[in-house]
């Protein structure tokens, strides 16, 4: 059984978990949380370090 913050591994739980996450940082942003807004994501690599 996987610890409690992996959830069951099903959709359902991969959906709410997201759904209050974004509901929190909607809420910290002033900014009404929807299902239906777009979402971004970005990747970064370093390429280079001194």
């Amino acid at each position: 059984m996987l610890p409690q913050r992996e959830g069951d591994l099903s959709i359902e739980w991969w959906r709410e978990a997201h759904r209050e996450f974004f509901s929190r940082e909607c809420e910290a942003l002033g900014i009404p949380f929807s299902e239906d807004c777009e979402l971004v994501l970005e990747h970064f690599r370093l390429v280079y370090s001194e």
